[in-house]
């Protein structure tokens, strides 16, 4: 008996993968790869999984008009959602559309509750996407979202979200005289803007992304410009990391 259950039960995933369409499919390997790349079972822990094509086809669960995952933040204990995105390309005026006009109404609503946090993938693969991007709703103000805009929100594709990357998203930004807004770049030292989530120059960040090793050891400190064995991921030395804290 055990035997014919478990053919069924094949049979009908069979079935559930034939008659899933293939943007749904899309989706849902995009939204695997969210949980097992970017938001780790090890950082977040997982709160809420919305239910998927092959459920809502049979019988629709309201909530799943809810973001894709509610998530825990380990280290800070915080609640926030993730709306995953995979896209493979721009319209015709050169934008992205992470949405549709509703989505994005009833996301920045939800956001007076707990953070709304749009996970977007762009190009490549569903399952290994090319560029990665994790935006706070409260910085969208359209559906269309263009190719500058996006810049200051691409994250490494082969490593996790770091806490302090993703709550730093949402953070007001420091005052002016806090910290100095001079800093190196961690490969060859040329003088960029201090900004630890982008310690590389554009020529170097070139570099690095054609392997993307978040733990590729570079040479100098992002803000003192001291030599340190940094990475892309801890980019100042520890003296300058208790300053910048």
């Amino acid at each position: 008996m055990g035997i014919f259950q478990s053919l069924m039960k094949a049979a009908q995933v069979l079935k559930d993968d034939l008659n899933t369409p293939e943007s749904f499919k899309k989706g849902e390997a995009f939204e695997d790869f969210v949980r097992k790349q970017l938001f780790t079972d090890d950082r977040y822990k997982l709160i809420h999984k919305t239910q998927g094509y092959s459920q809502n086809s049979r019988d629709y669960v309201e909530n799943s008009k809810q973001p894709d995952f509610t998530f825990q933040c380990l280290d800070t204990k915080r609640n926030f959602y993730v709306e995953a995105k995979y896209r493979n390309g721009v319209n015709e005026n050169g934008a992205l559309q992470y949405a549709n006009p509703g989505q994005f109404e009833r996301h920045k609503k939800l956001n007076a509750e707990q953070p709304v946090f749009i996970c977007l993938g762009v190009a490549g693969k569903p399952a290994s996407p090319d560029f990665g991007f994790i935006i706070p709703i409260i910085r969208i103000k359209s559906v269309y979202l263009t190719e500058d805009f996006l810049e200051e929100f691409e994250i490494p594709t082969k490593s996790p979200i770091a806490s302090k990357k993703l709550w730093s998203l949402v953070a007001p930004a420091p005052k002016r005289n806090q910290v100095h807004n001079s800093g190196y770049c961690i490969r060859c030292k040329k003088s960029i803007e201090l900004s630890p989530d982008k310690p590389l120059c554009s020529e170097c960040y070139k570099e690095w992304k054609a392997y993307s090793n978040p733990d590729y050891v570079e040479k100098y400190c992002h803000s003192c410009g001291k030599p340190n064995k940094g990475s892309i991921v801890k980019p100042v030395c520890y003296n300058c990391y208790k300053k910048l804290s």
